[in-house]
C-alpha cells in the first residue's frame, strides 16, 4: 500500500480567527491524531465521529490559544 493511499490527511478551518486544525491518520485502522485543535473542541470530536475515525491522540504545534484553545480542561 502506497503512503498516499494510506494516510489521512484533513485541513479544517476553526474558530474565529480562521485558524486550522488537521487530522492525520491511517486509512486502514481509521486512527486519527488531530494537531491544534484550537476553538470548538465538539466539532472536531463530531467530525472525527462522523467520519468514522478513532481518535488516538493530539499534538499542539505551540501554545497560543488559536491553536491549543480548544484542548484545555479536555482531558478525556
Amino acid at each position: 500500500v502506497s503512503l498516499q493511499d494510506e494516510l489521512i490527511v484533513e485541513q479544517i478551518q476553526v474558530g474565529p480567527m480562521e485558524n486550522f486544525a488537521y487530522l492525520v491518520g491511517s486509512k486502514s485502522t481509521r486512527e486519527v491524531a488531530v494537531i491544534d485543535p484550537a476553538w470548538d473542541i465538539d466539532a472536531l470530536l463530531n467530525l472525527i465521529d462522523e467520519r468514522d475515525y478513532i481518535l488516538s491522540g493530539a499534538l499542539v504545534t505551540h501554545y497560543h490559544p488559536d491553536h491549543c484553545g480548544g484542548s484545555f480542561g479536555q482531558n478525556t
